[in-house]
């Protein structure tokens, strides 16, 4: 008897301890289709809001919580939208110079990117408005240009993601 009851007691507890346990993504209710809207660039960087909606639409179809719609069919649910202020470079990673060991030279590379942005609905309500920052790391190469570039796009995809994150998990 002691026995049952010890393993219906045992039981019963494996039960419910997964009950908080949620299967699938746990993104807003009411918003299925997602896309992405204008973005301003106000840095000194070209083409970085391109850029930026690029990686936004990459990291939301990777996520896969939200369909990706075009941002002019009307079918969205809500839009990211934003303004994209600021970048930056600096230094992060010195060795020493072969010539001289009192000397170092710059060898890595930190590029950072920051996002305001705010989802809306397509009346123009707002859902959220939050300011996300994205870093991006590249060395010293023979392409510096390239480099920069290709440190722009990992900083723009880890803020994307994170933009993305919170959309989806910040109810």
């Amino acid at each position: 008897m002691i026995k049952k009851l010890l393993i219906s007691s045992l039981m019963a507890l494996v039960l419910v301890s997964c009950a908080g346990y949620q299967v699938g993504n746990m993104g807003h209710p009411q918003i299925k289709r997602v896309s992405v809207g204008k973005i301003k660039n106000l840095s000194d960087e070209p083409r970085l809001a391109l850029i930026v909606m690029d990686k936004l639409k990459e990291a939301i179809r990777q996520d896969g919580t939200y369909e990706l719609v075009n941002a002019g069919e009307g079918k969205a649910d809500a839009i990211i939208q934003g303004t994209l202020p600021q970048f930056s470079f600096r230094k992060v990673g010195f060795s020493k110079n072969d010539d001289d060991d009192k000397k170092y030279r710059v060898d890595n590379y930190r590029a950072t990117v920051k996002f305001t942005y705010e989802v809306v609905t397509p009346k123009k309500l707002v859902i959220q408005k939050f300011t996300m920052t994205g870093n991006g790391d590249f060395s010293d190469g023979v392409s510096i240009e390239q480099n920069r570039r290709e440190g722009l796009e990992r900083a723009s995809y880890s803020m994307a993601t994170k933009v993305v994150t919170q959309l989806a998990e910040g109810w």
